[in-house]
């Protein structure tokens, strides 16, 4: 069996683990790696467990995908959420006409293919309206319809009287270009309005609400021309596995707030004073912004790091996925590693992954631990954690199946193996790849989940 980050020699392909390992023990580690090193206690201690929500079957492959679990709504189209997590259905924003005329004009158009900030893949958006500013003006004269009907209802929603649009642009899914969008929150934005353009057969899977990790993707019922509005607060991603989707996505602001820039808004600082896991990750990734632009400023690194550290400390599984990261970057391998088993065992897909590469140079124990958490990674649609566990063992009974499902998923390196691998027979079966060419990833991990619909 390969090593976790050790690329196969029967296929030209590379793990998408990272940081990039030295795939032999006598080579030079990443220094916060020590090879053959004892597992942390903390570590130790989870991987025995089971994390929130993922099990780990050596021998199961990838869940059913018809399993799609409908987010429920009451007689009012309020959204059956959590907490304090608010969301609503709104329906009839567009007509049919109008939303096909949308379509076919933007059929025409150019959609720009720039890193998306939430996973660092082309983006296929067409900004046609950004604070004030309308940059396709056909566009926004066919979407405006759509705004001025939802913006009452969002003002009495989020009880916010002064809010408006501040970006609204059209996202595409189909087989070539994107087709997921993982879990982020939409943390620039005080309220978010997506709306469906295409029909709902034309597609499987779609829009879904993840409120907490580990637990079902909740996928949004929307009709053509419909919409699905919802908070700052609501973890949630796209996931097309059939067919073509597109939609109208548009952020709202408070009018006294639209010329705010990257700084922490009013709404997130509220909420961080009260302890809001979420609003403290949001400020912690403010934070990290800012010690970016200072270009390795002590100050604002150290500033970042606390904020970071805090929201992982409040319950935020991104925050401890990232502290994590950072830790082990940083040379503190136990204490990032602790990190990472935090988020890990709250349901955080990439954070099972990330642990996992690390934990595969520890050791006999290291590598088992590091394979059941790949495999719980990829049972949480991580894409990446699927293509790594076919190539970490591609004779395994499953190991087909994980690659087949992280090519149709639009996984790049997956695209590339289960083409070679299906031209030379490797399989032995018809892999449901739907994806021409799949989009390619930028080097490195993802900034932040927080960021663009």
């Amino acid at each position: 069996m390969a090593a976790l980050g050790e690329p196969t020699t029967r296929l030209p392909v590379t793990s998408t683990l990272r940081p990039e390992p030295q795939p032999d023990c006598d080579g030079e580690l990443p220094r916060a790696v020590e090879c053959g090193a004892e597992l942390p206690r903390a570590v130790a201690s989870a991987h025995r467990g089971e994390p929130k929500g993922v099990r780990d079957d050596e021998d199961a492959g990838p869940p059913d995908l018809d399993d799609r679990a409908p987010l429920a709504f009451d007689g009012d189209d309020r959204a059956v959420l959590p907490r304090h997590i608010r969301g609503r259905r709104l329906r009839g924003l567009l007509d049919a006409a109008e939303a096909t005329a949308l379509v076919e004009r933007a059929a025409g158009s150019a959609f720009a293919t720039g890193r998306d900030s939430v996973d660092d893949l082309p983006a296929y958006e067409r900004v046609v309206y950004d604070r004030g500013r309308v940059l396709d003006p056909e566009l926004w004269g066919l979407a405006e319809a759509a705004i001025a009907r939802a913006t009452p209802a969002l003002r009495a929603e989020f009880g916010c009287s002064t809010l408006e649009a501040s970006q609204c642009l059209l996202r595409r899914y189909r087989p070539g270009e994107r087709r997921e969008h993982p879990a982020h929150f939409d943390a620039h934005a005080r309220a978010t309005l997506v709306v469906a353009l295409s029909e709902a057969s034309d597609y499987d899977g779609g829009y879904y609400a993840l409120p907490d990790h580990g637990a079902p993707r909740r996928f949004v019922d929307l009709d053509r021309g419909s919409g699905f509005a919802h908070g700052w607060d609501l973890r949630h991603g796209v996931s097309v596995t059939r067919g073509s989707r597109v939609s109208l996505v548009c952020w709202f602001l408070p009018a006294e707030n639209l010329r705010d820039g990257d700084g922490p808004s009013p709404w997130h600082a509220a909420a961080a004073a009260q302890g809001h896991p979420d609003a403290l990750f949001a400020l912690a990734t403010v934070a990290r912004r800012a010690a970016e632009e200072a270009d390795g400023g002590a100050d604002a690194d150290r500033a970042a790091a606390r904020a970071l550290a805090a929201a992982a400390d409040a319950g935020s599984p991104e925050a401890a996925e990232l502290h994590g990261a950072a830790l082990v970057a940083d040379g503190d391998a136990d204490a990032g590693l602790a990190r990472l088993a935090e988020a890990a065992a709250a349901g955080h897909a990439r954070a099972m992954r990330r642990l996992a590469m690390a934990l595969s140079f520890r050791g006999d124990d290291g590598r088992r631990a590091a394979m059941g958490w790949l495999r719980r990674a990829a049972r949480g649609h991580d894409a990446e954690a699927m293509y790594d566990l076919w190539n970490a063992d591609p004779g395994a009974a499953s190991a087909a199946a994980w690659l087949d499902r992280a090519a149709l998923l639009g996984q790049p390196n997956a695209v590339d193996a289960a083409r070679a691998a299906f031209v030379a027979q490797d399989l032995g079966a018809v892999l449901t790849i739907d994806t021409a060419a799949g989009p390619r990833r930028a080097d490195g991990e993802p900034d932040s989940p927080d960021s663009r619909e």
